[in-house]
């Protein structure tokens, strides 16, 4: 089948658009019709515009896409019925895009897992294999809903981190615009009084008018030192040195490092307890779980890791050598692989590790959050102190 992007009414009168896929125009205005549309265009391709490109595949879209597909297939339906089903109700017409190529390859005899690798963005390494092992064993089913059952752990974490950092950041921002607009619209003016006067400036004054000569004239140039910064900074992450030295500068800077270290450890654990669980091979989940942590410096610790295991080391072992997990999480992967229920034990693991990393984001944002406002407070005071200074000595002056 091919897909077709269209235009139609809807029997109320609105205007609609979106992609459909069928064998011919012909057949795609059969289908919308049969839909209660009324097409009046329908072209090859998909290129709808506009929002077509703005909406990117979330972890939300692949989450609730792996839930439902679990469902159609434990319901009894084939794969390629079960993908067309999807597409259809999809309405991230991106999303919607690749779940029509997935099912066009399944449909050529491809397997859905080897599909699934060609689609990376999505879904990450740890869906193919999993979802290998589920065709192999014939639970394929409860595979997709072990699956699904992790994205929406990991939906959870991402969106309990989210909102326990947005507060503070909400602050930062609130606290530069209002510095920005003493320095743009208040300060100026009371300069101009101070020069008109001829004054002995103090030396707080001085720095401050400083400031407002260069944000007002050099604003430009500021701004493209700042944004070269970012893009020198930027380019030297991208290399491996760069990206080394950033990945452990992460890890080891006061006061985040050790919260960045949780919450990869928690990822670690939640996605080595699933692979786990599915059947996927020690060694094949440590190589998945090498692109899981996305930091080069405990990539490297869990390679070390694969390497020692595969010359007949235990897994807590070389794990324990790298310095980076804590004697909690080795202990358990030790007692785990030693009762053959590592799987089981990393998962409650990562439960309760979850809600110990829940704990530290609230303890470090009740922490930002005054240090913010101690910063804020400092800044307006100098800005207040540089503007009270002159104008008593001008009052005295006066008197």
């Amino acid at each position: 089948m091919a897909v077709y992007s269209y235009e139609a009414f809807d029997p109320a009168g609105n205007q609609q658009s979106g992609i459909i896929d069928a064998d011919t125009e012909e057949a795609a205005r059969a289908r919308l019709r049969e839909q209660g549309l009324y097409p009046t265009e329908v072209r090859p391709g998909a290129d709808v515009s506009g929002s077509l490109f703005l909406k990117r595949i979330g972890t939300k879209d692949v989450a609730a896409f792996t839930r439902q597909l679990a469902t159609l297939v434990n319901a009894g339906f084939p794969i390629v019925d079960a993908l067309s089903t999807l597409s259809e109700q999809t309405e991230n017409y991106r999303f919607k895009r690749m779940i029509m190529g997935i099912r066009d390859k399944v449909r050529e005899g491809k397997s859905l897992s080897d599909t699934l690798k060609d689609y990376p963005d999505a879904f990450p390494g740890m869906f193919p294999h999993m979802v290998k092992a589920g065709e192999k064993s014939g639970k394929l089913p409860e595979i997709l809903f072990q699956l699904s059952t992790y994205m929406d752990s990991r939906v959870r974490f991402q969106t309990r981190v989210m909102s326990a950092v947005a507060y503070p950041l909400v602050m930062m921002c609130m606290a530069v615009l209002v510095v920005l607009f003493l320095l743009t619209y208040v300060i100026p003016p009371l300069v101009d009084t101070f020069r008109k006067e001829d004054m002995n400036l103090p030396w707080v004054t001085s720095l401050l008018i400083f400031g407002c000569d260069v944000l007002k004239n050099w604003w430009y140039a500021f701004v493209g030192v700042i944004a070269l910064t970012y893009l020198a900074i930027r380019s030297y992450v991208r290399t491996e040195t760069g990206e080394e030295v950033f990945d452990s500068f992460k890890l080891h800077v006061f006061g985040f490092g050790p919260l960045y270290r949780q919450i990869i450890i928690a990822r670690f654990i939640r996605t080595f307890g699933v692979l786990v669980q599915s059947d996927v091979p020690i060694l094949s989940s440590l190589e998945i779980l090498k692109h899981v942590v996305s930091n080069v410096i405990v990539a490297r610790a869990i390679e070390q890791a694969k390497v020692a295991i595969s010359q007949g080391s235990s897994i807590a072992k070389p794990l324990k050598a790298s310095g980076i997990f804590p004697p909690m999480v080795i202990d358990m992967i030790h007692a785990g692989q030693k009762a053959g229920q590592l799987g089981t034990l990393l998962l409650k693991l990562a439960d309760d590790y979850e809600l110990e990393v829940e704990a530290a984001l609230s303890l470090f944002t009740s922490i930002l959050e005054p240090v913010i406002i101690l910063c804020m407070g400092l800044v307006v005071g100098f800005i207040v102190m540089a503007i009270v200074l002159p104008m008593l000595e001008l009052n005295q002056s006066q008197v």
